[in-house]
């Protein structure tokens, strides 16, 4: 009986293994955590109640504005087209994006609005935010602990004139009495508060709370809570978002972005215009310099009489001015040129590079310094959002640098080539002046201050056209911002959204309690029905017995004939039934019905008893012999003491007669166990067990023995040799599943016949995995498993039946909790 199968019988049916999923116990878990389910999804939507209930709304404000610049450049005549050709590219919408979430806007958003200090109102819940709505404005004048900024100061009114001031810094916390419009001295800073407006109601009591707030977290407030998103890249336009948890502030700072945003643009596009107004202006004042010069000169000359008219060569005279008009001309493009050459060694900025550009009204330069002036406005750009190094920064000095290299190039060119044209100019000019000179003698001092007091006239008109021009451009540049759609702040909160919360809650109500379903499921190895026995096992399964709760019974009793039309009776009495199938027996053969478990607990007294009892019933004279020695229980059932028993008679210290106890039913009659021995597995190994048991067959029809656990002990096992009918008890939902190993042991080993199991305790309410009260046939017997009975079961053998009363007590609880 020791010996382990170490392999399979070839003849055994292969059953369901673990790893497949059984439909009927899902159920069955399901069923049995219905509850738990229902309130796992009850806290989850509570649980999003009240996250709703402690979540401070989040509201956006938007707004679409267009980023194309316009400028009134038509207006301006052809001659003057060198300016014209500053018209502005197409907008980079990526870059302005960037300017929009850049630091320079950040700062001007804080300039324009009163971000320093954040307001709220303290609620029992949560705290509301206030935006230039609270009644009193706090002013920081001095700083002395930075562990001051992100820290709350309650404020709590006590009247008109005075407040009580209240913060925490440093595990320290400090409060003072202080009064409204004054200036206070404290330890870590000097505030004041001042009410809004004189008429300002106050309520006594009230609190609130303000927030000191640093540049650095401001900007991280802001940069945080702006999207900015392109909304027509065809028609340039861009969507500008900002949540916050106050509808009016969320509003203000959309519009304060959209201000600043104008402002710095506008500004951008007329820095050119400014630059050129300042050399323009620079080259006028220098010319009248010249002008007033000759003028003296002139005034001079005259005076002394050295004045000769020369009207007779007029027309060698004025080709010789109109040459020296086109070399002053070509010396001061010439000049441009060099300081051109010099602000390009000196790296300087391509605004003022523009501005002489366009004096010199070269479209080759004016090309190369407008792409240097676009490529030096990203790099800024790409300089303000990152701090380190980046291959966008290399690429873009690189691209600087090329450009530069083009426009040292093209200076060079421009100055070797007005060289030659000035020195060519110059000797016509000496030509003429020979050719003049040689036809009729003249004054030629006199002529030659005529001359340049004519071409710097000319040359200060010109310069003042210019400037007129460009006055034009710069008041012609408008922004194209048409506000599609105006800082507005949406309604409703975009942020907690209800259904949204709610449908979070619920699926993660459902999750979780799949999840314990599914734990439930995993850990689930208790025996829950009879198709579960039939997938592991072939042995015939006589019936099933349901759980009896009528009463709370401290231990097992005999029921059946209280209450004979009762489902159990009814089951008890379908098992009789099945046993005549199981056992057909002539008047010489009695039947001896053996009724056993793997562990105490199991119900094997109770079904042995009330079996023997609704035998007893039927008219067949049922003896019950208690032959668990170690722990007897049958006296308890009918109500009596264990005196003499069984050890007794194995021993001959008593006879049949004196130790056969009557019970309410005339029919039945039960030995007890009698006195604990000490060698209760030799005493049913004696040949006296056997003549006892020959014996009691000459009385009774039917002797049904309850035997110890099968899975502690070897009692039951020896027991099992003399009986026609072993009948194996498993509870459900308290045996394990690897017990029905321990019974396909004892039926492959062919040892017992006629071997059958009883699934006892079945809830009345199941309705799960074949429940049911009727009787069960059987078919071919199956072998499957080994004989492992688990070693741990046998301590508790000896003690109180520890689970089965801590599952009553937990019932009870449940049953507390959950009223059906």
């Amino acid at each position: 009986m020791s010996e382990h199968t170490n392999s399979p019988n070839p003849d055994i049916e292969t059953y369901q293994t673990n790893s497949d999923f059984d439909i009927d116990k899902f159920k069955f878990v399901l069923s049995k955590n219905f509850l738990w389910v229902i309130l796992i999804f009850i806290i989850s939507l509570i649980g999003a109640y009240l996250y709703l209930r402690w979540t401070p709304n989040v509201y956006r404000a938007y707004s679409i504005i267009k980023l194309e610049v316009r400028s009134s450049k038509s207006f301006l005549n052809d001659e003057y087209s060198f300016f014209n050709d500053m018209g502005y590219e197409s907008v980079n919408m990526a870059g302005e994006m960037e300017l929009l979430k850049s630091d320079i806007m950040y700062e001007g958003v804080m300039d324009s609005l009163n971000l320093r200090v954040s307001y709220y109102t303290l609620g029992e819940v949560m705290d509301t935010e206030l935006f230039n709505s609270g009644p009193f404005e706090v002013t920081t004048h001095q700083v002395l602990n930075p562990a001051v900024y992100g820290i709350p100061f309650i404020v709590e009114v006590i009247d008109k004139d005075s407040y009580f001031l209240s913060y925490e810094v440093n595990y320290k916390t400090i409060g003072q009495r202080l009064s409204f419009g004054e200036l206070h001295n404290l330890t870590d800073l000097q505030l004041s508060l001042k009410l809004r407006t004189p008429s300002v109601d106050i309520i006594p009591q009230q609190k609130y709370k303000f927030v000191l707030n640093t540049s650095q977290q401001i900007k991280t407030y802001l940069a945080k809570n702006l999207v900015v998103n392109v909304d027509n890249r065809k028609a340039n336009t861009l969507i500008t978002n900002f949540e916050a948890t106050n509808k009016e502030k969320a509003t203000a700072i959309v519009r304060a972005f959209n201000q600043n945003y104008i402002e710095k643009t506008l500004s951008n596009k007329n820095l050119v215009h400014q630059r050129s107004l300042e050399y323009l202006n620079n080259q006028l004042r220098m010319i009248k310099d010249s002008l007033g010069k000759y003028e003296g000169n002139y005034k001079a000359y005259t005076t002394i009489d050295h004045f000769s008219e020369l009207s007779d060569q007029a027309e060698i005279v004025e080709q010789i001015r109109e040459m020296e008009r086109g070399k002053i001309q070509l010396q001061n493009a010439f000049q441009n040129y060099e300081h051109l050459g010099k602000l390009i060694d000196a790296d300087s900025s391509a605004i003022y590079l523009e501005a002489i550009a366009t004096i010199l009204e070269d479209s080759q330069l004016i090309e190369i310094i407008s792409e240097l002036r676009t490529i030096e406005e990203r790099m800024e750009r790409i300089n303000q959002s990152y701090t380190n190094e980046t291959v966008a920064q290399a690429q873009h000095r690189e691209f600087i640098a090329k450009a530069e290299e083009r426009l040292n190039e093209v200076v060079k060119f421009r100055t070797t080539l007005l060289e030659k044209e000035i020195q060519e100019q110059s000797f016509k000019i000496q030509a003429l002046q020979k050719r003049f000179y040689q036809n009729i003698g003249g004054d030629p001092v006199l002529k030659k201050i005529n001359k340049n007091l004519a071409i710097y006239e000319e040359m200060a008109s010109m310069i003042t056209s210019k400037i007129i021009e460009v006055n034009i451009a710069k008041a012609g540049t408008v922004e194209d911002f048409r506000i599609i759609a105006p800082p507005t702040a949406i309604p409703v909160p975009v942020s907690p959204v209800p259904l949204k919360v709610f449908g979070i809650g619920g699926a993660l109500g459902v999750l979780l309690s799949v999840m314990l379903v599914m734990l439930r499921y995993v850990l689930q190895n208790k025996i829950y029905s009879t198709k579960q026995i039939e997938r592991k096992t072939n042995i015939p399964i006589l019936g099933v017995i349901p759980k009896y709760d009528k009463q709370q019974m401290q231990f097992s009793q005999l029921i059946v004939h209280k209450n004979p039309k009762s489902s159990i009776s009814e089951a008890f009495r379908s098992i009789r039934t099945n046993l005549d199938f199981m056992v057909t027996t002539n008047n010489s053969e009695k039947r001896v019905i053996s009724v056993t478990s793997t562990v105490s607990g199991e119900g094997k007294t109770f079904v042995s008893t009330n079996l023997a009892g609704v035998i007893a019933l039927s008219g067949k004279k049922v003896v019950i012999l208690d032959l668990d020695l170690r722990k007897p229980k049958v006296h308890l059932a009918f109500g009596g003491n264990n005196l003499d028993g069984i050890s007794s008679l194995l021993i001959n210290k008593a006879s049949i007669e004196d130790c056969l106890n009557d019970t309410a039913i005339d029919t039945l009659k039960y030995i007890t166990a009698g006195p604990v021995p000490p060698n209760p597995s030799e005493l049913i190994m004696s040949e006296r067990f056997e003549e006892l048991l020959t014996k009691l067959q000459e009385q009774f029809d039917v002797i049904v023995i309850d035997t110890p656990p099968a899975g502690l002990v070897t009692d039951s096992i020896i027991a099992m040799k003399y009986v026609t009918l072993p009948i194996y008890i498993m509870r459900a939902e308290y045996s394990k599943v690897s017990f029905i190993e321990n019974v396909n042991y004892l039926f492959n080993s062919k040892k017992f016949k006629n071997l059958s199991v009883i699934l006892n305790s079945v809830p009345t309410k199941a309705r799960y995995g074949g429940y049911g009260y009727g009787g069960y046939g059987y078919g071919g017997l199956n072998y499957s498993g080994y004989y492992s009975f688990d070693k741990h079961y046998g301590a508790g053998y000896y003690e109180d039946d520890k689970e089965e009363k801590n599952s009553s007590v937990m019932a009870k609880l449940l049953n507390k909790v959950f009223r059906k």
